[in-house]
Formats: C-alpha cells, sequence, structure tokens
C-alpha cells in the first residue's frame, strides 16, 4: 500500500502541519496519551542549520518529560553567565544566576537545534501513535462540524487528510494561518541582523560566555550555539553595502575575535529582519496556529522557540480532554486568551530590550551608559522590575485577582525524597497529569483524600502531601514510596529543601494545584476548593476578548 493510501484511509485525532520543534512536541504530547497524530511537513528532510540558542527551565521540565534531557549533554549547556558592553567595553550589565532559581533545572541553557530537533525525530520515529510524512505540503483546508479535510501535495501528488483538528506549526510564513480567521499586530519594531553560526576546530573558553555589545557603531552579539558552536550577530547599519552579506564580510567581521578560515567552520550565515508580532486568534473552530505562525519575538529576551513549544504544552493537555469527550470544544478557546498574554508581554519585553541593544543616537548612547555605569552591572538595580512570565484569563483560579500570587506562573520544582532516600523532582512523578501540592502539616491525609473524590473525570491527579525536610519533625516513618506516586493516588514525600513549603507559606496557601503544562491553576486552604474550582473551569471555559 502507498504512502498516500495509508494516511488518507484514516482519521487522525490531530494533523500537526510543520516538523519543526513546537510540532514535533505537540505531536509527542498527544501520543503519550494515546491519541494518533500525523506530522505532515513540506521539505523532504529535516533542516539541518541552526535557528534558535536559547531555553528556559520550564522548557527544560518539557524536554525531560518527553525523555530528551537524558542526551542534553549532546546539544546543549547551561549558560552561565551573559553580559551587556558598551563600545569601551565595559560592563553595563551582567545576567546570571540569582539564587532564586525554583524550577529545578538551569536558569538559561544554550543549545543547538538541529541536535535538539535530532532527539525529538528519533522520539517521533520510534512512537505507534504518530505518523511522520516529509515532502507533505498542505494546500487547502475545509472544515465540518466533525473533522477537518485538509488538502496535501504529498510528492507533487494530491491528496486529503482527514482528522478532528489540524494545528499549524509552519514558521512564520504559515500557510495555516492564512485559513483561520484571524488578524496580525505588528508592533513595526524591527532591524537587519547578519546572524553567524560557526563550529569551532578547537573548543575554547569564551569570556564572557555570552556576549552583547551595545556599540553605536554596530551593535553585535556573540553566544553560545551549543556545545563547540558559537553565534555572531551583526546589525546592518545604513554605511553597509550589498557585500554586507558575504562570506568574505563574515570572516571580517569576526576578526577581531580571531575567528578565521583556520580555527573556524563557516556553517550558515543568512540576513534577519527580526519581528515584533502576533496573531489575535489561535484557534478558529478545529482548526489553530502555534509558534511562529502564531507570533513573532524578536530575539532579545531569548523566547522565540520557548513561547512555541509552550504554546505545544498549553494545547496538548486541552486536546486531551476534548479528544477523550471529558471536555466541550470551547476549552481550546481558552488557548489564545491565556497564551496571547503571555506572548504580548514578552515580545514587549524584547522590544524594551532591543531599544537599548539596537540605539546608535550617540547622545542616547552616552545617557544610557552612564545610567548603567552608575547603578549596575547587577540588573536588579539598573532595570525596571521584569514582571513575572504570567498566562492570561482562561482554566485558572479567577476568584482572586490575576495579580494573585502564582496563578498562571510556571510552578515551583524542586528535589523531594521518599522514604529510601531516593529523590526526585516532583514533575518527574506525574508528567503529563495535574499535581495537587499540599502542606502535611495543614491538610491530613484524609482530607486529601476526600478531595480526590472531587476530581472532574478525565482529569488524572496525583495528590503529593509534603513534610518539611529541614525541620527538627523530619521523620520518614510517614512518608511514602515514589512508586506509589501515581494519578489518584495520595502519597507523602520529604520537601528536602524546604524552598516548595515555604513558596505555599509565602503564598499564603496550604495547598497549589498545578497543571500538566507546570503552570499553576491556584491555591487555596483547602484542596477540594481548588478541585471544585477546577471542574467548574473545565465546565464553563468561556471566550475571553
Amino acid at each position: 500500500m502507498s504512502v498516500t493510501s495509508n494516511i488518507t484511509d484514516e482519521v487522525w485525532d490531530v494533523t500537526v502541519v510543520g516538523a519543526g520543534p513546537v510540532g514535533l512536541t505537540l505531536a509527542l504530547l498527544l501520543a503519550a496519551q494515546g491519541h494518533r497524530v500525523i506530522v505532515l511537513d513540506k521539505h523532504d528532510h529535516p533542516y539541518g542549520l541552526p535557528r534558535a540558542v536559547h531555553f528556559t527551565p520550564d522548557i527544560s521540565r518539557l524536554l525531560d518529560q518527553l525523555g530528551v534531557m537524558e542526551a542534553v549533554n549532546d546539544f546543549a549547556h547551561e549558560a552561565k553567565t551573559y553580559d551587556w558592553q558598551n563600545a569601551a567595553r565595559q560592563t553595563l550589565i551582567s545576567f546570571g544566576p540569582t539564587g532564586d532559581e525554583k524550577q529545578g533545572w538551569p536558569w538559561s541553557t544554550m543549545f543547538n537545534q538541529p541536535g535538539l530537533e535530532k532527539q525529538l525525530l528519533e522520539k517521533v520515529t520510534a512512537h505507534p501513535n504518530v505518523t511522520l510524512v516529509w515532502a507533505a505540503e498542505a494546500t487547502s483546508v475545509s472544515q465540518s462540524p466533525d473533522e477537518v479535510a485538509l488538502g496535501v501535495s504529498i510528492d507533487g501528488s494530491a491528496a486529503t487528510v482527514t482528522s478532528r483538528f489540524v494545528v499549524g506549526c509552519d514558521g512564520a510564513n504559515s500557510f495555516m494561518r492564512t485559513q483561520i480567521n484571524t488578524t496580525v499586530n505588528d508592533l513595526g519594531f524591527f532591524y537587519d541582523w547578519l546572524v553567524i553560526d560557526i563550529v569551532e576546530h578547537t573548543p575554547r573558553v569564551w569570556e564572557p560566555e555570552c556576549l552583547q555589545i551595545c556599540d553605536p557603531v554596530r551593535p553585535v552579539s556573540v553566544v553560545s550555539g551549543g556545545p563547540g558552536k558559537r553565534r555572531f550577530e551583526f546589525m546592518r547599519t545604513e554605511t553597509d553595502g550589498s557585500d554586507f552579506v558575504s562570506e568574505q564580510s563574515c570572516w571580517d567581521l569576526m576578526a577581531p575575535w580571531d575567528v578565521t578560515p583556520d580555527n573556524t567552520t563557516l556553517e550558515r550565515f543568512r540576513l534577519y529582519s527580526f519581528q515584533s508580532r502576533w496573531a489575535t486568534n489561535w484557534f478558529d473552530g478545529r482548526v489553530g496556529i502555534a509558534g511562529d505562525a502564531a507570533h513573532q519575538v524578536p530575539p532579545f529576551f531569548g523566547v522565540g522557540m520557548v513561547s512555541g513549544m509552550r504554546d505545544a504544552a498549553n494545547l496538548a493537555w486541552k486536546f486531551d480532554l476534548v479528544l477523550s469527550g471529558h471536555a466541550d470544544l470551547s476549552l481550546l478557546n481558552t488557548y489564545t486568551s491565556e497564551r496571547v498574554v503571555e506572548v504580548q508581554n514578552a515580545i514587549g519585553m524584547s522590544v524594551e530590550l532591543g531599544k537599548v541593544i539596537c540605539e546608535l543616537d550617540p547622545e542616547k548612547v552616552a545617557a544610557r551608559d552612564a545610567h548603567f555605569l552608575a547603578t549596575g552591572p547587577n540588573p536588579q538595580n539598573s532595570l525596571p522590575p521584569v514582571p513575572p512570565e504570567r498566562l492570561g484569563p482562561g482554566v485558572l483560579l479567577e476568584d482572586v485577582p490575576l495579580n494573585a500570587p502564582s496563578s498562571g506562573e510556571y510552578s515551583v520544582n524542586e528535589r523531594i525524597a521518599d522514604r529510601s532516600g531516593t529523590t526526585v523532582l516532583p514533575d518527574q512523578l506525574n508528567y503529563g497529569n495535574f499535581t495537587l501540592v499540599v502542606d502535611a502539616g495543614r491538610i491530613s491525609e484524609s482530607q486529601a483524600q476526600q478531595a480526590l473524590a472531587l476530581v472532574p473525570a478525565g482529569v488524572r491527579l496525583l495528590v503529593l502531601r509534603l513534610i518539611n525536610g529541614t525541620g527538627a519533625d523530619n521523620s520518614t516513618a510517614e512518608l511514602s514510596s515514589i512508586a506509589d506516586a501515581l494519578p489518584g493516588a495520595v502519597v507523602t514525600l520529604l520537601d528536602t529543601t524546604g524552598v516548595m513549603l515555604a513558596h505555599l507559606a509565602q503564598s499564603g496557601y496550604a495547598c497549589e494545584l498545578v497543571r500538566p503544562d507546570f503552570v499553576v491553576f491556584g491555591g487555596a486552604d483547602a484542596p477540594e476548593a481548588l478541585i471544585s474550582a477546577l471542574a467548574t473551569r473545565l465546565l464553563t471555559t468561556p471566550v475571553h476578548s
């Protein structure tokens, strides 16, 4: 039977258009829940050159869920420093770990995208619930009340792929975006940068590891591109000629760093116009968009690909409830309302940082440098407070103000231990499910069991009772085994650092409910109140403007 016959004779649960990190992540998350997914990509093979180079702690959590972090050293490493310097190479700002990181993974990771995609593709290829088809380009979309017929050109032959839902993860020039009812907001902030990726013949130590030179003659970025690789970015100015984007230009620009053809391989160079825009609606009926198809984030905040993978995590658990018949189609409306707020904030932050970096006016540059030299290099002293990364309204506890502690933010995820002393991150006990984290000193096991009885159908939930492991009362007599930590169970484990319980106390809660995408639904004093609120939110998921 031909490939075309194999894929057109079945009604898939979800069709994913685009086999980049966002599409592959969404496919794997859905497949893990038992859903049948087909991934289509218009190219005839994986794109083997670098693009994104940075991801955040919540993406480390997501990649660990997918089983990719086992091979992380092959394509990534922790970033220790990121300094901004002026033209005189004086340090203006120095970013780094603050000691307040609470997600269980490095604050910043630099990586090689082809290396990451290799790992994701291996997982996709091995998964029985995913079919990946190359040289398959989406050409048309037709929706009915129950399914979507996607017209596809496969190696030049027309075919129709039918599925219950379609998600376009097909990049900034998305075809799928043109097939839904949406408009695009554009802040009009864009600059052209020459992006150069190199492979070092002999890896060397770079100090600082990641560097931004805020030089009005030409702003420059020099950052890690993953193990043994570097990325240079040079902003194009009005004085640059037509030969700016050329191999010789690349070598000339990198020469001050002793980067030459003798010690380096030029892997790729390309001129990018950094954009700052987002679609107003990301889901229309049974067709949605994610990643760069939904938003383009300037690179100055380092969350372009990150935002797309967060899209996938947000969509996956909602798809699971809808596909299994435990939630109404309207639940998918909260995908846009939640994600668009965080993305707008990320774009806004990127633009503001870009304005600092890209400034060319000598007077404004002098004032900028004077400010940072007087107040820096600690960004907490020299920059306005950075608001937390928080979702907009949706499946969140909304009977408290949206700026209430934790609700809509990424959860605390520090090490806990069982009675044998085995330690684990809370995520790793319950990937893909809801977790109710409770203070064992305030919530009894019987009360936690009563709360479990209220869990809505289709929701898999683990109750994690924590005992403070830093106090005098850290007896292991009450502790469970990690093996007991299954959905529908109540387990009691040791908060080895005290960070998890300290967070609850600081937030004023006895318990906190964490969604499968690592986002806090909300906190309360009574676990049954949280479970009841979740049930209400899943049954009444209005469209938010």
